[in-house]
């Protein structure tokens, strides 16, 4: 709860959280499904959201209005296109822990079937790893003590400093949070997030290392990333 009082304290003025109007968004599916898609963190058109989706692009349109009314969307228009994308990670990684907290729904669809198994593979979590690969890189990573555990929190060792300069990730230049442990809702174990998970995510794309899905925020490793990455096999 916020309060604020008038310079001349006329009146009083309380400010408190609605939540609400948070559960009355997320009473509906097709905003839930635009949200899911939103959190591989990349722009993307209204167009493409409704194709996703498979709804109107009217449609879709009005569920975007209703998500920038709240807060949750940053925009960036380019040409005579408008993109759209999740305000931040802090978001993202809300969204996946009521993921966590959702019962387990069976898909009916060959289709909806193979998505999911997609995103339980690997997936991005707006813009870090996530699923088993997400998972089995965290655990590689604390195995080999180039990331160590202490006190509740991720700390990169010397012997990680060097492991991801040669990644072409200078650690020191990263800014905080660093290291942070992010509840993984398909796995219900850790996968990596802060500003180094973002790194080694952005170092895999750049890489060619990973393949994003084109419907989906799924990830495969490519040939070369099985190549490069072998402990993730």
């Amino acid at each position: 709860m916020h309060i604020e009082v008038s310079k001349g304290g006329l009146f009083l003025e309380i400010k408190e959280a609605d939540l609400y109007a948070v559960t009355r968004l997320l009473n509906d599916q097709t905003r839930i499904a635009i949200l899911e898609i939103l959190m591989d963190g990349r722009f993307h058109t209204v167009s493409e959201l409704a194709k996703y989706c498979k709804v109107k692009t009217n449609t879709a349109s009005f569920h975007m209005t209703k998500l920038l009314e709240i807060g949750w969307l940053e925009t960036h228009k380019q040409g005579r296109y408008r993109y759209y994308r999740l305000v931040d990670e802090q978001l993202a990684g809300l969204l996946e822990q009521l993921l966590i907290l959702a019962p387990v729904k069976k898909h009916t669809t060959l289709m909806k079937s193979l998505e999911m198994e997609r995103l339980i593979e690997a997936r991005t979590c707006y813009n870090h790893l996530a699923g088993k690969l997400g998972v089995a890189l965290l655990k590689y990573l604390c195995e080999q003590q180039l990331i160590s555990r202490q006190k509740g929190h991720l700390i990169v060792t010397e012997k990680g400093l060097l492991f991801f300069r040669n990644w072409g990730i200078e650690v020191e230049k990263l800014q905080d949070p660093l290291c942070k442990d992010c509840l993984d809702w398909t796995e219900r174990d850790f996968h990596l997030a802060g500003k180094l998970g973002n790194a080694i995510y952005q170092t895999f794309r750049d890489n060619g290392w990973i393949e994003s899905h084109p419907t989906d925020r799924s990830v495969t490793l490519s040939v070369k990333g099985r190549n490069r990455l072998p402990f993730l096999i």
